[in-house]
């Protein structure tokens, strides 16, 4: 059976690319419309099988808001660097509200970049935190950052308006510039 379809498809491939053309070009403009009647599930109501879903996976694995950080412009085994990080990342596992502290120095994490000048951070707050105590974590976590003696640091994370985050271009911590603070929104 197969056989007979292979070899009908083809002799006749310019009219079976024809009809998939067709149905590609069909499904692109009445699918679209599928789209359109999507919701969030913020906007669900409560009973919603999606809305159910997503409490359970909270309850199951709860997150708190996350703040990332990228530390470059060294080497990643420069002594200075080293301990700098390694002491900074100690201080922010010691600041309450923080759960988890994944990080290159300490944790052994290897989220180095290739050229071995940067490497990431990523830093987890408990998820019971309020909207404000949040934010007052995470700009704890990003001050301390700013604190690491690399030539540049920059973090952003889940507590920060989107497209924004901190930045510190300069190689001396007491002249770092930072950006708009966070300001967290739950998920």
């Amino acid at each position: 059976m197969l056989a007979r379809l292979g070899r009908a498809a083809a002799r006749g491939r310019y009219v079976v690319c024809a009809i998939w053309t067709v149905l590609a070009l069909a499904g692109a403009v009445l699918g679209g419309s599928v789209y359109d009647r999507t919701e969030s599930p913020d906007q669900l109501r409560p009973d919603a099988p999606s809305t159910l879903a997503q409490a359970r996976l909270d309850a199951l694995d709860p997150e708190g808001e996350t703040v990332v950080a990228v530390i470059g412009g060294r080497d990643f085994h420069a002594t200075a660097l080293v301990d700098s990080a390694t002491r900074i990342m100690f201080e922010i596992r010691a600041i309450p509200g923080v759960a988890k502290v994944t990080d290159a120095y300490t944790a052994g994490s290897g989220m180095i970049g290739p050229e071995r000048q940067n490497s990431l951070a990523v830093i987890e707050l408990q998820p019971q935190l309020s909207e404000d105590e949040a934010q007052a974590v995470a700009e704890r976590v990003a001050a301390a950052l700013h604190r690491i003696d690399s030539p540049r640091s920059s973090s952003a994370g889940s507590c920060w308006p989107s497209g924004t985050s901190t930045t510190r271009p300069s190689p001396t911590p007491r002249s770092a510039s930072r950006s708009r603070w966070p300001s967290c929104a739950r998920r």
